[in-house]
């Protein structure tokens, strides 16, 4: 947030007493996602877990798991997900969307 301060002069001085407004700039989307961290759990289980990103630009309103093109999750704080009903040596492809009213950003 950033705070301007305004004083009007003229030739009989300055104007009335300062005052000050703070004023935010818009959101844009978040930068620094870091990939989810993907650890396997047996043969049928995938534990997924991530972090915030390092520069949020905003009020994050979603964090996403998307696998296989599908959302597994959609949350609004970082945190830990396991992703269960996995056959043995299945492949998955894990991302993670994050949001702010400005934007996502996915990892990867």
């Amino acid at each position: 947030a950033y705070e301007f301060l305004l004083i009007a002069y003229t030739d009989g001085g300055a104007g009335e007493g300062p005052t000050s407004a703070p004023i935010k700039t818009l959101q844009d989307a978040p930068i620094g996602i870091k990939d989810p961290v993907v650890q396997s759990n047996g043969t049928s289980k995938l534990v997924v877990s991530w972090e915030e990103p390092t520069q949020p630009h905003g009020i994050i309103i979603s964090y996403e798991l998307i696998s296989n093109n599908s959302v597994l999750l959609k949350t609004t704080t970082p945190g830990r997900f396991i992703v269960k009903g996995l056959h043995p040596f299945e492949q998955r492809d894990i991302t993670l969307r994050v949001c702010t009213i400005g934007g996502c950003t996915e990892s990867r």
